[in-house]
């Protein structure tokens, strides 16, 4: 072997390509229609990235998790997103959607925009929503509101989840028919109340002991002022009773001031 001989150890190396996470993107101003789930070209919607990687079964075989990446704003659902095991991961992968620009900056909002307010009557405005929209809350400017309501809501920093004010009731139900509630004399003028499918009695159940729940706001059919009785349009769960706390709301002359 010659001295001078070099021998070089040539070593193979065997590069292995590692895979990365499949990313989309979705923005409250992009589009289900034009959109390519792209960065520069996001969706609308959470349910077209949902069925987009349902449809084209980039679930199938995955390689690596598959971000679905969700901007700030807000994302109306007027029905649920659902989900199903078709929507899954495979391969120990999975499907993740998650806000892009951090916590809380993205949010699901299952609630209607009310639009096409005109001018009623001083500060008063108003706007037909037609039929079948629940009111069970309603939001002005991101903060809670109100419907018009007697007593008229106190908010209390103390224990903010309250509903008081209450009145107490006189009587209740009873004989087995448990669709109205008699109130005090003074308590309402409902001679001047204009009744519709909003009026409505929000109700704690009492029946001789400490109240235990709340009653889901019953509509009213009729209220006979003589003997002091709101009629429901359906009947209570539990036989109202002397001394339960409820107020009455959804009643246009009850309302008084803004929010």
């Amino acid at each position: 072997m010659n001295a001078n001989s070099l021998f070089c150890l040539l070593g193979l190396t065997v590069l292995s390509a590692q895979a990365t996470p499949i990313q989309y993107y979705i923005s409250p101003t992009g589009s289900d229609t034009t959109g390519s789930g792209a960065f520069n070209n996001p969706w609308a919607t959470i349910g077209k990235a949902r069925d987009y990687i349902r449809t084209n079964g980039i679930n199938a075989y995955m390689t690596d998790d598959i971000i679905v990446n969700l901007a700030a704003g807000d994302y109306l659902a007027s029905s649920p997103i659902s989900f199903t095991s078709s929507d899954s991961g495979s391969n120990d992968h999975y499907i993740v959607y998650q806000a892009y620009d951090g916590p809380g900056t993205a949010r699901i909002v299952g609630s209607a925009s009310i639009v096409g307010w005109t001018a009623y009557s001083g500060s008063i405005w108003r706007v037909n929503i037609g039929t079948g929209l629940a009111l069970g809350t309603m939001c002005e400017n991101d903060k809670r509101a109100r419907l018009a309501r007697s007593p008229k809501y106190v908010s209390q920093s103390r224990y903010p989840v309250s509903h008081g004010p209450y009145k107490v009731s006189a009587a209740g139900g009873n004989n087995g028919i448990y669709d109205w509630i008699q109130y005090n004399s003074g308590d309402f003028s409902p001679a001047s109340w204009s009744l519709s499918n909003t009026a409505q009695v929000i109700w704690w159940q009492h029946g001789g002991t400490p109240d235990w729940g709340t009653d889901l706001p019953r509509v009213f059919s009729s209220v006979d002022s003589a003997n002091n009785t709101i009629y429901m349009q359906s009947v209570i769960y539990k036989t109202p009773s002397n001394r339960d706390r409820y107020y009455v709301n959804g009643i246009f002359q009850l309302l008084s001031s803004p929010g």
